[in-house]
């Protein structure tokens, strides 16, 4: 991958940053989640869903909830992005059957995902699941016929994203070009104008605005559920956060194009600006799951649990997800909905500024 890079930038000059995250992770042929399974331990990272099936039990209460609230109809789809193993979505469903049984027979399935390789363990990790299923390669391929509640977890962080250098008082987009043997950053010749002008780099990532609103957009009743690693405290950006990891290890972005992942965190102020109004206030993902009952699940899990590495496993995996220090506070969680007098659970502690 790195030879088809440089030879790339030779015959065409610098790219973008975005167009360096686009060929590393989803070149057709060698991208990095073209062509891996990366998750959990025997990969590159760890998700919440990998952690414990108790963060999908939650988002399944959650989905459950939504659909009441949105009426109960008859049928609806539930739509995972970018679904991993497939292990959310079936803790998910598996919350939802013993929550609510009459939601799971309202319910028809759709994943978008993008990797043949992931696509095919999902399939297979769902393939006894009581709800009928579609896979589609992108959300512009997705059925938004029925009311639909879409979920995204860890999804944004892997969109393209661009950066720009503050130099001078002007910004200038950073480029990365080569020098026949190594990949390195230069800035383009004429200045960006930027708004955000409160860090020396700003990231800004216009493919995931289209997605957004490609979305929400097509929701004609329903929600939209994010969670990603980020922030919601600055306005003006969140300064250079585009970091590559592999084995577990942060790395340089250069030292291995596809084989490590490649991601930025996700400025929530300006999520919570392109859903707009009908946005919910963006929360810690410890609030939120607390909210939730995570930690009254918890307790239950482990009073049912049958040895001490069990209950030991319970309260690390629980620690992690709300400690502030750990994924608590570095995850946040945002929901937008059709209907802004919905109200959706998990953000009643909330209020938007």
């Amino acid at each position: 991958m790195r030879n088809k890079i440089i030879k790339h930038i030779s015959s065409h000059g610098a790219i973008t940053v975005a167009e360096y995250m686009s060929m590393c992770l989803y070149d057709p042929k060698q991208g990095y989640y073209m062509t891996k399974q990366p998750f959990g331990k025997d990969g590159d990272f760890i998700t919440a869903p990998e952690l414990t099936p108790l963060f999908g039990e939650m988002l399944g209460l959650w989905v459950a909830d939504t659909w009441q609230k949105m009426g109960s109809p008859k049928e609806f789809t539930l739509l995972e992005i970018g679904a991993g193993k497939g292990t959310l979505f079936l803790d998910m469903l598996r919350a939802i059957n013993k929550a609510l049984p009459t939601c799971l027979e309202a319910c028809r399935g759709q994943i978008v995902e993008i990797s043949p390789l992931l696509t095919k363990i999902q399939q297979q990790t769902l393939v006894n699941t009581p709800c009928p299923l579609q896979w589609h390669k992108s959300i512009e391929n997705a059925d938004f016929t029925l009311p639909t509640i879409v979920i995204g977890n860890e999804i944004l962080d892997a969109l393209p994203v661009h950066q720009y250098e503050k130099i001078e008082g002007n910004h200038y987009e950073r480029l990365i070009t080569t020098d026949g043997n190594s990949l390195f950053f230069i800035n383009a010749d004429k200045p960006t104008p930027i708004n955000k002008t409160s860090t020396d780099i700003v990231e800004h990532s216009p493919v995931m605005v289209n997605f957004l609103k490609t979305i929400t957009s097509n929701i004609k009743q329903g929600a939209l559920l994010l969670l990603d690693y980020g922030t919601s405290q600055t306005p003006q950006g969140t300064g250079e956060t585009l970091q590559a990891m592999r084995n577990h290890i942060y790395e340089d972005i250069f030292a291995t194009p596809a084989h490590a992942d490649l991601t930025w965190h996700i400025n929530f102020t300006e999520v919570c600006d392109i859903l707009g109004q009908h946005a919910t206030p963006v929360a810690d993902m410890s609030l939120f799951l607390t909210e939730l009952g995570l930690p009254i699940r918890a307790e239950q899990a482990h009073r049912a649990a049958a040895t001490s590495e069990q209950k030991e496993h319970i309260e690390q995996t629980t620690r992690r997800l709300l400690d502030p220090n750990m994924m608590g506070h570095h995850f946040k969680v945002i929901g937008w909905r059709s209907n802004k007098q919905q109200q959706l659970s998990g953000f009643n502690h909330c209020s938007k500024s």
